[in-house]
């Protein structure tokens, strides 16, 4: 881009927005009493799995065996707010079914593609391990997740409280956006500051908020290997349309997927299709200047990032009960389990880390980040900590426990972690 950085530089956060969607979680949790973290999200969420048998021909829709459908039928109405909360429900890789850019940019579009419908049992997403059982990264899913049952919560009060009956709370299809329970709930929480200096988690309308902060857009570093794997990706699609599908295909993937630090490869199936979703320019047109992506989406200046954490640290928005629990780690993950799409988000050696988490000799030993309810957290050494949210690219808003110091890095590029790590050593020290 042409334009300069300022302070108040509105920036793509891509999963730094993560931290703010699922405050909104906790704030009605905590306040609205809408929802507890261990409901079962069926309760809550009427489309979301809907019955207690799984449908007639769901298992032949999906391919399955009816003995495999009906375990991940049953794994679906077992999913609470907590596995979400800790990306232990089982949707680590889960995209809708058809996915455009414009489908994406339409929190509520995606969150349907969540729900169970008779119409398009094809379409039907289902969880691929039982719930908390595993730890893995759930990329764009968690957003979708937390706001499906954000906005079925919300909305199922609001019937409640205007019929003054409490048995009124059933088959009530939410009809409340996610944008507006985060105008209603949360927004309102935040102090003038967090708002002057530039904090949109909802996406923006225009170039400029109505704040006058500058939007710059998302910027790709030529070497990014997202960007070169998304358009490896649409040629070797090509390349098995027409029957020329190469042998060195996974060879050269890898190669390309080396500067992302990962090569494991199975994660990439689920891009088939939606390659696009690799290539951070669909960030820059104006559908999705405008989206409201509540994994991904938000747009932030460094100041208003690190302001919001300030808010959350001084219990302007949670009360210190439920801040001590969503920072708590709960969840790690590995590796292996979280993919480069994860960002990188290690604080420390990992000789530090497994003796911070006890981890034995011969045990899990590639721990990247772990994860309160929520939160991505940090362990740093004698009960110190961090607590935030990274995102693709570098970018990371967090809060050291110890100091009481509010940090935000935003950085105007997708790919390379080079800049960041530099930020990481003095936050270290």
């Amino acid at each position: 881009s042409s334009q300069s950085m300022t302070p108040t530089s509105l920036i793509l956060g891509f999963s730094c927005t993560k931290a703010i969607t699922a405050t909104l979680a906790h704030l009605l949790v905590q306040e609205y009493k809408f929802l507890q973290y261990d409901d079962y999200v069926y309760e809550i969420w009427d489309d979301f799995c809907p019955t207690a048998t799984i449908p007639s021909g769901l298992a032949v829709a999906l391919d399955l065996s009816e003995e495999e459908a009906q375990k991940r039928w049953t794994w679906k109405r077992q999913i609470t707010l907590r596995h979400i909360l800790q990306h232990q429900a089982g949707f680590g890789m889960a995209l809708p079914h058809v996915l455009t850019i414009q489908k994406l940019a339409s929190s509520e579009e995606c969150i349907r593609a969540m729900e169970y419908s008779p119409t398009n049992e094809e379409a039907t997403l289902l969880p691929t391990s039982e719930p908390g059982s595993k730890t893995e990264y759930h990329f764009f899913s968690f957003g979708w997740l937390v706001a499906g049952v954000v906005c079925a919560a919300y909305d199922k009060n609001k019937k409640m409280d205007s019929t003054n009956n409490d048995n009124n709370n059933t088959g009530v299809r939410s009809t409340t956006t996610f944008k507006q329970v985060y105008e209603d709930v949360l927004e309102k929480k935040l102090s003038c500051e967090t708002i002057r200096w530039g904090f949109n988690p909802c996406g923006v309308e225009t170039a400029t908020t109505k704040n006058q902060h500058q939007l710059l857009l998302a910027q790709v570093q030529p070497s990014s290997g997202l960007n070169n794997t998304s358009v490896f990706l649409q040629k070797q699609r090509e390349m098995q349309a027409m029957g020329e599908e190469g042998k060195s295909d996974n060879e050269a993937l890898r190669t390309i997927m080396s500067s992302t630090n990962n090569n494991d490869l199975s994660f990439l199936s689920s891009f088939r299709g939606k390659e696009f979703l690799l290539d951070p320019r669909i960030w820059n047109c104006n559908d999705m200047l405008k989206a409201n992506v509540p994994s991904a989406g938000g747009r932030f200046s460094a100041r208003g990032l690190a302001q919001f954490y300030h808010d959350l640290s001084t219990f302007k928005i949670l009360d210190s009960t439920t801040m001590e629990l969503a920072t708590t780690l709960s969840a790690t993950t590995t590796a292996d389990s979280s993919p480069f799409l994860q960002g990188m988000t290690s604080l420390m050696s990992t000789t530090q880390k497994n003796k911070k988490l006890r981890i034995k000799p011969g045990g899990q030993k590639s721990i990247v980040s772990g994860f309160g309810l929520g939160y991505q957290v940090f362990p740093l050494s004698d009960g110190d900590y961090c607590f935030g949210h990274a995102g693709v690219g570098g970018s990371i808003g967090l809060h050291h426990k110890k100091s009481g110091l509010s940090i935000a890095i935003m950085t105007n590029i997708h790919g390379g972690p080079e800049t960041f790590l530099k930020f990481v050593n003095i936050i270290r020290e």
